[in-house]
This record gives structure tokens, sequence and C-alpha cells, in this order.
């Protein structure tokens, strides 16, 4: 027998006679997360044969399961004692969902939830809906090219971008095969290993090919001669697993995939889920609206029917939820339920109506997708091939726009089918990703920058000791900083003198956003206090992307065009830097903690420091710099706790030669 810790670890002292009394009623509770759904099935899947989600009669709630929500007066000991008295053993305690998932007899199920609802200490009580995958793989072998890519205008949309690194796609599915080479596991490749929701494990590999065949057509690696390319190009995946190697799963695992991802990943910025059920509950939209309000956006693929004139699924059908139908190669709708209302067997009859539409259509049949043996690609069918259309775009969008601007963009920028007008089959139409760009007023400019720091644990690295004059600090250095911490590019070209300044005439469009200004002018000052005779071969990173590339380069040739090279600085490169290891730094599930490599060398200063500094307190000592030593010790990371590493000349609060912020999640 084994007492779930969450229910009892507040029980006082004075409470341990009622404890044992408890005890002697052979209560069994299972612990919070023991082997979930371990339900009696004949499987012949070799991976999750003893998890897989079992069906009542219905084919719509899992036999064997209630949700339960106590109110927040019932103690741990009146939870305990309800659940012993109806025989309920629990399956899975989620503290941050606020529910316990119980396991029952089938047979007596629907009489003791009746029973439950009576319960003065019950806020709610429940059957636990089933969710099932919505793809359809057609046996086609001749089917060879990307026609849905062209259908959805991303060739021109990617004019304008493909996607960041810093932003994060959670996929909600069966778990994503991560070792395929048009995806790969981050960081040489794109996927985030997230959670199993299914075995309760860190490993999301795929057992089943669904969740594959999504994030393929989501984000599938381009222009590296594999396989096919997906909509967004750079977005990290995060993988969390919440269906079965039968494509099953449940609307309480759904919504602890979506509370995880969220709680666990402050980049986030779209969630995936090509999974619907047919059952309303308190828990799953309570998940979908924590989601929302933290600004995280939720596409959701509906029902697969003949026709749409019926209930679309959830969490598709709930406010907030961008619900995704499917439609063929000439714009035709080919599957998705459309309906808002649902009816309830098992209230009598009972209907719940939701929102009047689903939001948008998007290619939905013979869309050539990742196989998930890393074989030849195959076509998927279905509204879960439609719904990462849209996730893609979105996840493009949310480098330049907040989420309620995604959503107008979605809607308001695709092309309008059926009825003019929003419509009961195709909502707004079938998505644009061109004109959406449009509608969101994304421009290059907004998405150029493209930092991995931003994304996964290192927020942003600035070394300032790339260059030194006769061993002095030169302007170069005081300017990038000053750009760098958020003061005006007009501090550099001021510091540079009237003498120096660029004038409109001379200046080039130096970060190609079809602008020519103060930005571009300082950064061509940079380029003359610096480079030596205009030679653009020196190693500096002028637009302070954390790269010295050809970029940089030609910022030093446009610069000598301009014909203002005169008194340019001789510069000697170092090697001064500060930086945290490129490999994620990720509190694993249970811990406050993890641990990231920091590594820095100081070429000048004398007895130069590292200080460490996080939130509100002071800045203090972390480790010795021995001028032109490597240096390299491991930081332990709390989760949701930034820290800002900083290397000095000298003591801490002296000349700062480069700083790395780290966050903990």
């Amino acid at each position: 027998m084994k007492i779930a810790a969450s229910l009892f670890k507040n029980l006082r002292p004075t409470l341990i006679d009622l404890l044992l009394l408890v005890l002697s009623l052979n209560l069994a509770l299972a612990t919070v997360f023991a082997a979930d759904l371990s339900t009696a099935t004949n499987s012949a899947s070799a991976v999750g044969q003893n998890n897989q989600i079992v069906a009542d009669a219905s084919g719509r709630y899992v036999s064997d399961e209630l949700v339960i929500k106590f109110k927040e007066p019932a103690s741990d000991v009146q939870k305990a004692l309800i659940l012993e008295e109806r025989g309920l053993e629990v399956k899975r305690d989620d503290a941050a969902l606020g529910a316990v998932l119980v396991k029952i007899n089938p047979n007596s199920r629907d009489q003791v939830k009746e029973a439950l609802k009576n319960n003065p200490n019950i806020e709610y009580v429940g059957l636990n809906g089933i969710a099932k995958g919505t793809s359809k793989v057609p046996n086609d072998p001749n089917f060879s090219q990307q026609w849905n890519l062209n259908k959805i205008k991303a060739p021109e949309g990617w004019e304008t971008s493909s996607g960041r690194k810093e932003v994060t796609v959670a996929v909600l599915d069966t778990g994503i095969n991560y070792n395929h080479p048009d995806i790969g596991l981050y960081p040489g490749g794109r996927v985030l290993n997230g959670w199993d929701f299914i075995n309760n494990d860190n490993d999301s590999m795929d057992d089943n090919g669904h969740g594959t065949w999504v994030t393929g057509i989501l984000g599938a690696k381009e222009n590296n001669s594999q396989d096919i390319a997906g909509v967004d190009w750079s977005a990290k995946l995060l993988a969390v697993k919440i269906g079965d190697s039968n494509n099953s799963s449940s609307n309480f695992i759904m919504a602890q995939g979506i509370q995880w991802a969220v709680d666990n990943y402050p980049y986030l910025k779209v969630i995936n889920i090509s999974f619907v059920g047919l059952a309303d509950d308190l828990i799953l939209k309570g998940a979908v609206s924590y989601a929302i309000a933290r600004g995280v956006l939720i596409v959701a693929s509906t029902v697969n029917g003949d026709n749409p004139d019926c209930f679309m699924g959830l969490p598709a059908a709930y406010d907030g939820v961008i619900a995704v139908v499917g439609t063929d190669s000439g714009d035709n709708w080919t599957t998705g339920c459309t309906g808002n209302v649902l009816v309830d067997p098992f209230g009598g009859g009972q209907t719940t109506t939701f929102k009047d539409y689903i939001q948008v259509a998007a290619p939905g049949r013979d869309v050539l997708t990742l196989n998930i043996s890393g074989g030849v690609p195959e076509p998927m069918w279905g509204t879960s091939a439609a719904a990462p259309h849209v996730a893609g775009i979105a996840s493009i969008l949310a480098s330049c726009a907040d989420i309620e601007t995604i959503k107008l963009a979605l809607e308001l920028g695709s092309d309008d089918l059926g009825s003019a007008g929003p419509d009961s089959t195709y909502g707004y139409g079938r998505v644009n990703m061109f004109k959406a760009m449009q509608v969101a007023s994304c421009n290059k400019a907004d998405v150029e920058s493209d930092s991995d720091n931003d994304s996964y644990g290192l927020l942003r690295t600035q070394n300032n000791g790339f260059c030194k004059t006769n061993g002095q600090k030169s302007f170069f250095n005081n300017c990038i900083e000053n750009y760098v911490r958020g003061q005006s590019a007009n501090s550099c070209a001021q510091t540079a003198g009237t003498d120096d300044e660029i004038s409109d005439a001379e200046a080039t469009d130096v970060n190609d956003d079809r602008r020519i200004n103060l930005t571009d002018r300082s950064k061509m000052v940079l380029a003359i206090k610096n480079a030596s005779g205009g030679n653009y071969n020196q190693r500096y990173d002028l637009n302070a992307d954390g790269q010295i590339n050809i970029t940089d380069r030609s910022i030093w040739a446009m610069a000598a065009r301009a014909g203002r090279t005169s008194g340019m600085a001789s510069c000697t490169p170092n090697s001064t830097r500060i930086t945290a290891s490129d490999n994620p730094c990720v509190v694993e599930r249970g811990a406050t903690s993890c641990k990231t490599w920091l590594f820095w060398q100081a070429d000048t200063g004398s007895n130069p420091w590292v200080c460490v500094k996080s939130g509100s307190d002071p800045e203090v000592f972390y480790g010795t710099a021995p001028v032109g030593q490597e240096q390299a010790a491991q930081a332990t990371i709390y989760k949701g706790t930034s820290y800002t590493f900083t290397l000095y000349s000298n003591f801490c609060g002296s000349q700062p030669l480069g700083w790395v912020t780290v966050l903990g999640f």
C-alpha cells in the first residue's frame, strides 16, 4: 500500500491517531507519479504496453477513471477519507492543476460520480474524456511535392522571416522522434526533450509516429538536402508526450501537458495540440485559460468528419483557442467538424454551447511530412496535419507580435473561402502566411536579430575585450557596451565627436532595414574609430549579434567607401571574454536547480575578478581570472532566477570587461 505524499504532507502530530485509523482501513492511494494508466491491455506494442488508455462503451471517456477537484477548506484527512470510503485509488495527483485523477471500478464509476457531486468538500467531479490524434495517412507512394507550403504563401512570407531561435513551440502529441535527421535534438537540432506524461519520465520519444508527422509539418529543417521543409525553420520544438502508442490521450493528461509546458518554459509562445476530446471538463478548460492568460497561443485541430456538421471537439471549442479544419489543394473543405454544440450522453441529453465558429482552415489532405523511422517522407491526412501549419505561422509571428495580434493576423490575413466573411465551414478562411505578416506589421527590422541565447537558459552576453589600444580600453568597447545595455545609438555617435559624425549622404543602410538613420551612422562611426586604414578584415562584432562575420566586415567596407578612414585607431584583438555553456541548463521535474559551465579569460587588468549578482541581492565575488589564463567553473542556477556574471579588470564594481546573464528554468 502506498500513500500519496501530497495529500498528507500537512498532517499535524495531533492527527496521528486518525491517520492510523485510515491506514487500518487499508487506504491504498498511489504515489504522485506512480506508473500511470496501468490498465489491463493486450496491446502488442513493445513501448507503453502497460500504459494504454482504455475507453468505455461510449468511446468518449476513460473507462476506469474519475477527475476530482476538492474545495480549498478540505483537509488532507478529509480528502483521504472521502477517497477511501468509495474505494478510489489515486493515479495522478497534480498540485499545479489542483486536481487528482483516481482509479475506479468501471462498473460503479457513474454511480460514484453522482454520489460525489453531493459531497460538500468536492468542487468538481467528472469523467476523464478520451482524446484522439486526428490524422489519417493515405497510401499514396507517388505523392512527392509540398503543395501546402505554396498554398499558404510560405515562400513569400519567408522573404520577411522564417522564424527565430529564441521562440519555443510546444508540440503536445505522442512525442517526437528527436533522432530524426531532419529535426534532431537540441543543441545540434531543433527538439527540446520535454516530459512524457504517459510513462512519467523525461524521455519524450515518439512511439506512434503521429507526433513526428505533426512536427515535420511545423518545423522540419530547411536547406539541408534532407526530406522536407517545415513552416517555421528556426523555433525550438518542445516535445511534450501526452499520447500513448495507440495515439490516445485524456483530458487530464492534456491539461497536465499544457500546464507543465507553460510553467517550465518562459519563452514558450505557441502550443500545438493535434488531439481532440469530446468531453468538457473544468480541469482542461482551466489549463487552457492558464496558458492564454500568460501570453501563450494554443492552436488545436478539430474532430475529423465526413462533413462539417458535427461538434468541433475540445480544446478547439474553448474561447481563445485557434481551431483549425483541413482543406485540399483546391481550397475545398476536406475534413474537420465545425459545430459548437456538445451533447453530453451522461447528462440526460444536456447540451453545452461554445464559441460560434472555428477560426481558420489550412492544408489537411495529402500533406507530405516526416516518417518516424527516418525513411521516405509520407503524406498525412486530417486536421492533425492542418493545425501545425497554423502553429508554424503563429510561431514566426511571435517574433514581432503579441498573442492578440497573432490571432487577428491569422484570421484577417486568411484567404476568404466559402461565404463572404467568417462562416461556419472555413472560419475566416485558409491561412496565408504572407498576408498575416502584413496584418501584424512584421518587417525585417523587427525579426532580423535572432539570438539563440534568449531561448534556452543563456539570456544575453556582452564581452568588451575584443580591442585594446596601447593597453587602454578603446572607444569601440564603451560604445558597444552602452548600445547593448539599452542606451540609445545616439550616445555612440556623440561620444565619437561631431567631427566624426556620418552625414546622411555618406551613410549606408548597414542593418538592412530599408532606412538610413542614426543607427546606421553610429555603426559606421564605430568602423571609422576602430578599423586601421579601412581594413575591414579586423575581427569586431560591430552589430552586437554575438557573431563576427561578413556583416561586420561589410560595415568597415561601407565606412571606407564613405571616405571616412582618416584618424582610425589601430587595435589589437585579444581573447578577453566570459561565456556560458551552449548546453541547456534545465531544472528537471522535481528538482530546484541545474548546473551550467562558465568560461572566462582576461588579457588585461590587475588581478581580474568574476562577480555574480542575482535580483536585488548585492554583487559578490565568484572567482578569480589570472591574466592570460582561461578559467572554467560550474555554476548552480536555481529555477526562475536570473544571474549576471561579470568579468571585471579588478575587484567587483571596477572596469567591466564582459558579462553573461543566465536563467534557470
